[in-house]
């Protein structure tokens, strides 16, 4: 969604960010190429945990005796990654993993919830792990000793799991 910032800029000095939709949401980009992204992270911190609307854009006019000295520009705001609603997701782990969990999550003072969505944001992000990580991981499960007609015998036996969808 596209909502107007306000640009203060003086020579030498980073561009000041003012997201006047979002009262008391700042930002700063040391370039004007990196005004959009800072604003759009901005507006994720500024969202991140609270649980309150998000406005619709408002018209620049409407502010206009508040700032001086600046310039308008409007920036796309991606609004879907600002919804922190909290959406159910049934997903089923080994008792084990649930319990390796559970220690670790006890130790840090967090919740399965919490960590289990923060770890995977972390690893698409790319701040958990890096490709070299990843291509490690991969070569050792292609190094397994199971055979693959052995791999293949075991997926057979193994009982489909059946899912309801709730109407």
């Amino acid at each position: 969604m596209i909502y107007p910032a306000y640009i203060h800029h003086e020579e030498g000095k980073a561009y000041g960010i003012e997201v006047p939709d979002f009262a008391g949401c700042y930002a700063a980009a040391d370039t004007f190429g990196d005004i959009p992204a800072a604003v759009q992270e901005a507006a994720e911190v500024y969202f991140d945990g609270e649980d309150f609307e998000i406005p619709q854009p408002s018209d620049p006019e409407n502010y206009k005796d508040q700032y001086a000295g600046g310039q308008w520009l409007f920036v796309d705001i991606d609004i879907d990654k600002l919804n922190t609603r909290k959406e159910r997701l049934n997903v089923s782990f080994p008792v084990y993993a649930i319990k390796e969990i559970d220690q670790y999550i006890g130790r840090v003072e967090l919740n399965r919830s919490e960590f289990l969505y923060q770890t995977a944001l972390n690893f698409i992000r790319g701040e958990l792990v890096d490709s070299s990580t990843l291509v490690k991981v991969k070569r050792k499960a292609a190094a397994s000793p199971k055979s693959k007609a052995k791999r293949k015998a075991a997926v057979k036996r193994k009982a489909p799991t059946v899912h309801k969808r709730r109407a």
